[in-house]
């Protein structure tokens, strides 16, 4: 093993040190947005363990236990779960109908947590599960991790004690409504001088490329409104030249987009310099498949070059949403765009509309437009039945 170096020397070559000595093996450092780093033992066949900084002495003996932390992932044979433990649990559940028939992303979402708590909590079990157990790591993952972490895990946490129930390992859900306070929810919606600017820093200047495919993928999200993991598989055989089709992925629901004069131009012009063979219209700049990861990480290059820290990807639905109902669009033609139902749609409107002074100046033209109707069907009326 890696001799250790001496902790009261500066660590130099990791992430926020200054100089030459490597990271011991199966050790990555995340830098998340907030500018907070996060290491983590990540090693084929072993549960992912977040680990302390670097600086921490006790680092190395976090490092020394997740080596021993060898367990099996879902589908594995290297230690069989014993009846009864969270660990069994989580197994069933992986093979039934409740987690199957989630969407792939879902999936994905609910095996991370999952995995998390198994790390934590395998070996206990299921009928020792408590309120107080719950409500002790809920408190615990809100100020560790913040709340939403907090509260999708609870959730999760409480679909698998309902699975638990049906499975007779318990009589209750001890995670059902434990108060979850969620952070208050995203209302950001792009302006046009906040287009203006990330479109103009898509543009190639002096200390950036070009990124043309972070264009494209603005565009495709904002005038066609799906989720981020849709808009990623749209290609040519997707497009018309005057529609979208797509079937989303998350509800399965068959959607028809009619094309936006401003993305059909956009799109036509891409699809010409297409090379052949090429279906997707979002890859990478080597020409594969563009995934989230790197969406993500060429999207901040550009919001960061165009001064606009915090705007997401996914605040383009809901922009294009609301852009489509102060074009004066009802909640009905807007849901056959996204897929929402009428209900969600409505929803959506009235919690991210922004209710500004440009509206209500509109609405009063409206209302003095039809009062100068009534006037003038008052007057006729009066003329022709003296």
């Amino acid at each position: 093993m890696r001799q250790q170096p001496r902790m009261d020397q500066p660590i130099r070559s990791w992430p926020g040190n200054d100089a030459a000595v490597k990271a011991p093996p199966h050790v990555q450092t995340i830098k998340k947005p907030n500018g907070r780093t996060y290491n983590y033992f990540r090693r084929r066949g072993y549960p992912r363990v977040e680990l302390p900084p670097f600086s921490d002495p006790e680092f190395w003996v976090a490092y020394a236990d997740a080596q021993k932390l060898q367990k099996p992932l879902p589908g594995s044979s290297l230690r069989p779960a014993l009846a009864g433990t969270f660990d069994a649990l989580a197994i069933r559940y992986y093979a039934s109908q409740a987690f199957t028939e989630l969407a792939s992303r879902s999936q994905t979402d609910y095996r991370k947590h999952i995995e998390k708590m198994r790390q934590e909590f395998g070996d206990l079990e299921v009928k020792r599960m408590s309120r107080a157990f719950v409500f002790e790591y809920r408190d615990r993952l809100t100020r560790d991790h913040g709340l939403r972490t907090a509260a999708y895990r609870i959730v999760v946490l409480r679909r698998l004690l309902y699975q638990a129930i049906n499975y007779g390992l318990r009589k209750d859900n001890p995670a059902e409504k434990p108060e979850l306070r969620q952070n208050k929810p995203r209302d950001q919606v792009w302006k046009s001088d906040d287009e203006i600017k990330f479109l103009a820093a898509c543009d190639a200047a002096e200390d950036r490329p070009a990124r043309p495919h972070i264009r494209l993928a603005y565009s495709l999200a904002v005038y066609t409104v799906q989720r981020q993991t849709d808009v990623l598989t749209l290609g040519r055989e997707h497009y018309d030249g005057k529609r979208i089709a797509l079937s989303q992925s998350k509800t399965g629901k068959r959607i028809w987009v009619p094309c936006h004069e401003r993305l059909k131009a956009v799109l036509d012009a891409h699809i010409a310099q297409m090379p052949n063979g090429q279906s997707a219209f979002l890859t990478t700049r080597s020409g594969g498949p563009m995934d989230e990861n790197y969406l993500r990480h060429e999207w901040r290059h550009v919001t960061l070059a165009a001064g606009l820290d915090g705007l997401q990807f996914r605040d383009l639905r809901r922009t294009g949403m609301v852009r489509m109902a102060e074009a004066g669009a009802t909640a009905v033609e807007i849901s056959a765009v996204s897929g929402h139902s009428i209900e969600q749609t409505t929803r959506i409107l009235e919690t991210y509309i922004p209710r500004n002074e440009r509206m209500a100046a509109t609405a009063i033209k409206r209302q003095e437009r039809a009062d100068r109707r009534r006037s003038k069907s008052h007057r006729s009326t009066t003329v022709t039945n003296p």
